[in-house]
């Protein structure tokens, strides 16, 4: 399949009302477009206590980033995919 892709990642409030829209071409990892969308949203709304995403941004420089802006992430339970050996 030959095209363009585009995926957009969103911000939203606790009632599900989008706010903040970052739109990125297919080919960007999900933890690279997430910096932009997560540098906008807390600049601009500085009261921001939990950051709720879901496992496509499970990474350790994600959780660092968000801890060291002294909020609290929610990310789901990822269970190990790897080798059972």
């Amino acid at each position: 399949m030959n095209g363009i892709a585009y995926e957009s990642h969103t911000a939203s409030d606790k009632h599900g009302l989008v706010f903040d829209v970052e739109v990125a071409a297919r080919n960007v990892h999900d933890s690279a477009a997430r910096d932009d969308l997560y540098n906008q949203v807390t600049n601009r709304l500085k009261q921001i206590q939990f950051v709720v995403m879901d496992s496509a941004y499970t990474t350790p420089w994600i959780s660092l980033n968000v801890l060291e802006d002294r909020k609290i992430h929610v990310l789901p339970y990822v269970r190990y995919t790897g080798k059972k050996e």
